[in-house]
């Protein structure tokens, strides 16, 4: 399947689009719904950053918004009936809208937003370490060097999410912001030639900020299968990385 990435006359994105829909109802696949989420999770960044702007506080951060945002659009995708005389993006506005008014009445302070950050970074560091009891001598050692070379994969993954967001503060000299844009830009462009599943993976938990556990159950895995696409995810990443050579990054 092509990456949504690609440029494509505008017919053909509608033509591909109302292919998708025929074949997740019809035949409910799971590969059509997949494309469907991704093909509007620019949309879904572009609203939720919409909303965020509108903010009247400063308690929630735009991941937060993003998160919610995203959780829409998979139940909109779900939902919606390409029958109907709306128009999917205007069926999934309200959705979305509603997604992120709703989460974000629930966080109601700034702790609650570490807490969630702690969380994720525990996740990892779980998905990364879950072989390590069964590890002896000096197996032990190379296993904690991967684990730290991975969190380390994984700070660079959540500012690449990021790095379109016009709310980042910016950095201190021209040559660090133009140094960072490109490796954010060149990790992006990495995850995009990751196999389907584990490029899905990647976007979803660290551009959109969605939990393993809703990943599990949204594609019904175990928490086990989800640790391991998530390693050989950043396993493909780390090794395409090290073959550019360009990244200012001690590995």
């Amino acid at each position: 399947m092509k990456s949504i990435k690609q440029q494509r006359p505008l017919a053909q994105d509608r033509e591909l689009e109302a292919q998708l829909w025929q074949d997740l109802r019809e035949r409910g696949t799971a590969a059509a719904r997949s494309h469907l989420i991704e093909l509007h999770l620019p949309f879904t960044r572009m609203l939720a950053a919409t909303l965020y702007a509108k903010r009247h506080c400063d308690d929630f951060e735009f991941g937060d918004y993003l998160q919610f945002a995203t959780v829409g659009l998979i139940e909109a995708v779900d939902r919606y009936d390409p029958r109907s005389s709306a128009s999917f993006r205007t069926y999934a506005s309200k959705s979305i809208t509603g997604a992120v008014l709703d989460g974000a009445a629930h966080l109601s302070d700034r702790q609650e937003q570490i807490n969630t950050r702690q969380r994720f970074r525990a996740e990892r560091r779980a998905s990364l370490g879950n072989n390590i009891d069964s590890a002896h001598g000096a197996d032990v050692f190379e296993k904690l060097a991967e684990i730290a070379m991975g969190l380390a994969m994984g700070y660079i993954l959540e500012d690449s999410a990021l790095y379109l967001d016009e709310e980042r503060e910016m950095p201190a000299s021209q040559y660090d912001g133009i140094a960072m844009r490109q490796l954010r830009e060149r990790m992006a462009a990495l995850v995009e030639q990751l196999p389907e599943r584990e490029r899905l993976l990647v976007k979803y938990h660290y551009f959109n900020h969605v939990p393993f556990e809703a990943l599990a159950e949204q594609w019904n895995l175990t928490r086990g299968r989800i640790s391991q696409i998530h390693r050989r995810a950043l396993e493909r990443l780390r090794e395409a990385s090290l073959k550019i050579g360009t990244y200012d990054v001690a590995w």
